[in-house]
Order: structure tokens, then sequence, then C-alpha cells
């Protein structure tokens, strides 16, 4: 039997961290039944469903609510302790028998509302981190968040070009780099099948559009803070347009929202070289245009890959270096 019925861990979990983990590893070999509250106000940068999600991946078996709040109640003061125990009464429909925490509020919040209090870690002993830390510098602290926040976090770099440019190429030398993975595109093996199968359609781009994101999502959880991807769900809607001769919107919209942190347009001052599937060196030309100018309008920052190999990755890794260090990318 464990001690109590019900017990409540509340917090911003923004974003989610290994001294969350551990505080509801403890709840949850104590209660019966615990329930995770994520709070919520407008000024908050990551969505609540997001790190919702995220507690979920690790403890799916705990009741998880978002519990939305004024700004004015985003405060460490037991001053506010009051109103935080009857919003959370009102929003559990009934009072917990415990409640685990590691602030100084703790104590006085589960008084409040007439449930025991048990403080987790409140020196920061067993995880010396907190969630403004890894907001700060998320790579600093990369050891201590989750695969889930890590793939939030991670760098996104984007490749894309004309065939022939040099794209995987780059994509590879660029994840050796960094010492870290890279998403191969997924078009490419769609299409070797493709060519013994029907003439292309829509909703061909549209299923290499979604696995190229899946892909991208799930391999982002191993990327070690940059994430390296050869084409992008965006470059399928300019493939699209290229191989069926108009736009669509539906293959344009599945790129909308991707977080990417730089994209990089190869250019076609490479030899082409013709493996019996592409297209030929005329269209390089016209598709390195049309790449060049659906970043612009579509408002995408990217800088452009020329040289050798090795020139190639030196520039394009300055680049990213810059990327990297910015909060806001």
């Amino acid at each position: 039997m464990k001690p109590y019925k019900t017990g409540v861990v509340i917090g911003k979990f923004m974003p989610f961290h290994n001294g969350h983990r551990g505080m509801i590893s403890q709840a949850v070999g104590k209660v019966g039944v615990l329930t995770v509250i994520v709070c919520h106000a407008d000024s908050y940068s990551i969505l609540p469903q997001l790190r919702r999600r995220w507690i979920r991946s690790v403890f799916p078996e705990v009741a998880i609510q978002i519990m939305l709040h004024d700004k004015r109640l985003d405060s460490m003061s037991t001053a506010v302790s009051a109103e935080w125990a009857t919003k959370t009464i009102q929003q559990l429909g009934f009072v917990p028998d415990v409640v685990f925490s590691s602030e100084d509020y703790g104590p006085r919040y589960a008084e409040l509302m007439g449930s025991e209090h048990v403080m987790y870690d409140k020196g920061r002993s067993i995880f010396d981190i907190s969630g403004t830390q890894i907001r700060e510098d998320p790579f600093r602290h990369w050891h201590m968040i989750d695969a889930n926040v890590k793939a939030y976090y991670c760098k996104r770099i984007v490749v894309v070009g004309a065939e022939s440019t040099g794209t995987t190429t780059l994509a590879r030398d660029l994840a050796k780099h960094y010492g870290t993975t890279w998403v191969p595109e997924y078009g490419r093996l769609y299409a070797s099948a493709q060519m013994f199968g029907e003439a292309w359609s829509t909703g061909d781009f549209i299923r290499i559009a979604k696995m190229q994101n899946l892909m991208e999502d799930t391999l982002a959880r191993q990327g070690n803070k940059v994430l390296v991807c050869d084409t992008d769900s965006f470059a399928t809607s300019v493939w699209h347009e290229r191989y069926m001769g108009f736009r669509s919107l539906r293959v344009q919209n599945l790129s909308i929202g991707r977080n990417v942190a730089l994209y990089v347009l190869t250019d076609v001052d490479v030899p082409f070289v013709q493996d019996g599937t592409r297209d030929g060196e005329h269209i390089r030309d016209w598709m390195t245009g049309a790449f060049a100018e659906r970043l612009v309008e579509t408002g995408r920052e990217f800088i452009w890959a020329r040289g050798s190999r090795e020139e190639r990755v030196a520039s394009v890794a300055r680049e990213i270096d810059v990327v990297s260090e910015r909060e806001d990318s």
C-alpha cells in the first residue's frame, strides 16, 4: 500500500528536466493516483501542450492537467499561496492528500489546501538545475534534459539545393563536424521506387513531406545540440512545383511552424554527376533559383554553400556556430 491515495506535483516544467523527473518519480512511488499540473500564463514561451507531452513520454501512467493562470500569480511568494490553493482544488475537484514540491512556498500552499507536504531536494543537492538555467543556456545543461526536450532545443540546419549540387555530401560532412546525427532524404528512396510505378501526384509529395517531418522529429531526439537535415518538407514543396508544374498549399502547409534555425542552399559550382535518375544539368540553375526565391518569399533565413568540399564545411560551420549562440534561433 502506498502511503497516500492522491497527490499533486505542480509547476511550469519550462522545460521538463531531471529535477522534475526525480520529484515525479518519488511522488509516483508514494501516491496511488498522482496528478501533475502544468501551469501556463500567456507570457510563457513554450506551449503547455508540448510540456505535457514531455512529461507524458516519461510518465504515461500519471494524470497530467494544464492550468491557465494570470501572470500576476507567477510568483514564488507565499502571498499568493491562498489563490493557488483555491485554483488547485477547483482544477482537481478534490483536496489532494499530499503535495510534492522543492520550493519554499510548498508547505504553505499545501497547508492552505488541507494537504500534507513532502519537500524534494530543496537545496538542489541531487539535481543542481532549474528551468531558468536551461532556458538561458540549454546546451550548457544538455545532460539535464530528456531526449524529447533536447529535440526541442536542438538547432535544426537544413541543406537544400538542386540535384547534384552536393547537398547530401555537405549534410554528412556537417554532421561529422558536429559529432551529431543527420536526416537523410526520404524523397530519394521514394523516387527510386516511383520510377517503376505510376506518374507523380500531389499525394506522393504529401506522403514524402510527412515522412520527412517524422524522420526529422525522431532523429532530433538523438541530435548532439545540432541536427543536420538533407532536405525537409519545405524543400519537398519546391520539388512538387518542379515535377507537378504548380504549387500546392497542401504540401506547403506541412512545413509551417517547423523550427529550423538555418537553411543552407548549395550552389551549382560543383560538377554535375548523372546517376541515372537525375533530370540533367540543364535544370540545376532553374531549381537553384526556385529555392532561393521560395526561401526569400517565405522569410526563411538561409546562406549559400559555395566552393570546394572543405570550403563549404568551413564557411557553413562558421555560420552555424553564430546561429547556435543566438537565443531566438
